[in-house]
């Protein structure tokens, strides 16, 4: 068992303690505010033809799969021609992450698509993080 004692950043009065999703504590300073939350949401991957039980984002004109009840956690894609997403959305798989804060998560990031206000709640944008197509999106609301 880990000995908080002897950690030299163990408890001080007015710690901010917080559990994280693995289950770890996290030790903040007195004060410090909440961090932003990046949760992963899906694999998105763009394919050549609709397929069964597919939603209609009709903003983007974009079909897709439900992440929630897909194995794994895939989000398959089908985009209309026309649709406002471009490359490279429209032919490279990507790994999305859910934020609570859009605009402070993209700061600084060099952004290939978006960011975006889709009428149906979403806040989405996307980047390149070491090679690999990133999506960060919010719900808004």
């Amino acid at each position: 068992m880990y000995n908080l004692s002897n950690d030299p950043r163990r408890l001080r009065a007015g710690a901010n303690i917080r559990a994280t999703r693995s289950g770890r504590l996290r030790l903040g300073r007195p004060g410090e505010k909440e961090p932003a939350v990046r949760q992963f949401h899906h694999l998105g991957i763009p394919v050549d033809a609709k397929m069964p039980d597919m939603g209609y984002f009709a903003s983007i004109k974009c079909w897709a799969t439900n992440p929630d009840v897909t194995h794994g956690r895939v989000e398959y894609l089908f985009f209309e021609p026309g649709s406002p997403i471009t490359e490279p959305v429209l032919s490279e798989p990507h790994v999305a992450f859910r934020v609570d804060d859009l605009d402070k998560e993209i700061a600084g990031k060099k952004c290939v698509v978006g960011p975006m206000t889709l009428p149906e709640g979403i806040k989405l944008a996307f980047f390149y993080v070491d090679g690999c197509l990133t999506e960060y999106h919010q719900i808004l609301g």
